[in-house]
C-alpha cells in the first residue's frame, strides 16, 4: 500500500499556500480550500486526480466536494 506521503506529494503541485490538507487515515484526507468558489474547487478536485493517477499509476482517486458560502444563514 502507499503512504500518506507518497499521496501528498502527488497532490501538492496543486495546492495554493493557504490550502490546508489534513490525512485522516490510510489514503484519506480533507482538504480545505479557503475562499475557493465551487468551480474552482471543482478544477483543482479534477487536477489533483489526474495528477495523482497518473503520478502513481495504477490508483484512482475519488473526491467529494462540499462548498458551503458563511455569508448565507444556516438553520438547524
Amino acid at each position: 500500500t502507499l503512504s500518506n506521503e507518497v499521496l501528498i506529494a502527488a497532490a501538492r503541485p496543486n495546492l495554493r499556500k493557504h490550502d490546508i490538507l489534513i490525512p485522516q487515515s490510510h489514503g484519506k484526507f480533507i482538504l480545505m480550500l479557503p475562499k475557493t468558489s465551487q468551480r474552482a474547487a471543482e478544477l483543482i478536485a479534477e487536477a489533483i486526480r489526474t495528477d495523482v493517477g497518473t503520478k502513481i499509476s495504477p490508483f484512482s482517486v475519488s473526491i467529494g466536494l462540499i462548498t458551503w458560502d458563511h455569508s448565507k444563514p444556516s438553520y438547524g
